[in-house]
């Protein structure tokens, strides 16, 4: 039996990591949005767009309206920073801008912050057109303890649910899990529907017996898993889009090594 992880062991878990799980934001937070504009570099594979448009928390906290700055302290920063001393030129979008087949067009590299709020469907078409050119996707996704799972994630094939935390331990051999031995995942959720799903290739998971719940937000309802909870992989049904996907956003916006610099080698160059 898993015991929901008490409050107390929470806020321990996020001060050690320096994290916080926002779920604060409300649909009022998307008003005076600033789309980056006329920033891209002449070479669109140097460019990498950073779609925190329907952002909780995860990625901007502690910003919000009416302004976001990508100078400014938030949790994406780190990582947005590590892109960009690589040479790539990085834009972050703020809450509430909207995802067009113009904006997409500039970019062949996306990370997606976790969703919050929903895409509309003219949004997941953009996204839709941006795969049938070469280019690549970091779906972060996050806890889902008050929301649900995002239109995007639902296309790339993806089950996410519940809220999980623990360590990831478990771990494919691969290119992009090279030198790793072990991931902290801070409140995430779970790939639900990789037994069935052959385009899923899973690359890493929680131990069955290790995992506490995150609030209410128990996927197995208070069952032990058949299997080690599944978190992070690759999609490959999507002939022209590289796609890496992980159930957690803020154990990545650490840039935890030789993870990152592994992914940015699969997934950027």
């Amino acid at each position: 039996m898993k015991i929901l992880i008490p409050a107390l062991s929470l806020m321990f878990i996020l001060a050690i990591t320096g994290c916080q799980k926002t779920i604060q934001a409300t649909e009022d937070d998307h008003s005076s949005v600033q789309i980056p504009t006329d920033t891209t570099s002449a070479n669109s594979n140097d460019n990498i767009l950073v779609d925190a448009s329907k952002d909780g928390g995860g990625w901007w906290f502690p910003q919000g309206p009416p302004s976001f700055s990508d100078s400014a302290n938030h949790q994406g920063k780190p990582l947005a920073d590590y892109l960009r001393s690589l040479g790539y030129h990085v834009d972050e979008l703020p809450r509430g801008a909207v995802i067009t087949d113009e904006l997409l067009a500039n970019y062949s590299k996306i990370i997606r912050a976790a969703a919050f709020f929903p895409y509309t469907d003219e949004e997941l078409d953009a996204y839709k057109n941006f795969m049938n050119k070469p280019g690549a996707i970091l779906l972060f996704q996050d806890h889902l303890s008050y929301t649900t799972n995002d239109k995007l994630s639902e296309y790339l094939g993806l089950d996410f649910e519940g809220a999980i935390a623990g360590v990831i331990t478990n771990f494919t051999n691969n290119e992009i899990t090279n030198n790793i031995n072990q991931l902290p995942f801070i409140a995430g959720s779970v790939v639900m529907n990789t037994e069935n799903n052959p385009n899923i290739t899973m690359l890493g998971s929680i131990s069955k017996t290790g995992y506490t719940v995150f609030d209410t937000g128990d996927p197995f309802n208070g069952q032990t898993p058949a299997i080690d909870p599944p978190v992070m992989g690759t999609v490959t049904n999507f002939t022209n889009t590289k796609i890496f996907f992980i159930g957690d956003i803020n154990g990545m916006e650490n840039v935890p090594q030789p993870l990152t610099q592994n992914l940015v080698n699969w997934l950027f160059k």
